[in-house]
């Protein structure tokens, strides 16, 4: 590897009462790629689901405001984290909370 580059060792950090592994390949600032935003690789269905995930919504209520099925919701979130590379609802907010700020 180049001397460059370097790896974060894993570490977890708490937000409320959740722990959540963090671990990264940290680049110089040229060579970062920049994160897409979610609306950009999601399904339009999955960005409904997304934005409420945003709102802090629970699976049931979620289901509730799009008329969909909680195993449908659950459905569109594991594709959610597949798709943005994410474990955990905590881990996609912190994710695209950052982003936004």
């Amino acid at each position: 590897m180049s001397r460059e580059l370097k790896c974060l060792k894993k570490e977890t950090k708490d937000f409320q009462g959740v722990r959540i592994l963090v671990s990264d390949l940290i680049l110089p600032e040229g060579l970062q790629k920049p994160l897409p935003h979610y609306r950009e690789i999601l399904s339009k269905c999955e960005i409904e689901v997304a934005d409420l995930i945003m709102k802090g919504l629970r699976n049931q209520q979620i289901a509730d405001n799009t008329c969909k099925t909680v195993k449908a919701v659950k459905y569109h979130i594991t594709n959610i984290y597949k798709k943005c590379e994410v474990h955990s609802r905590v881990e996609f907010i912190f994710k695209y909370l950052e982003k936004n700020n």
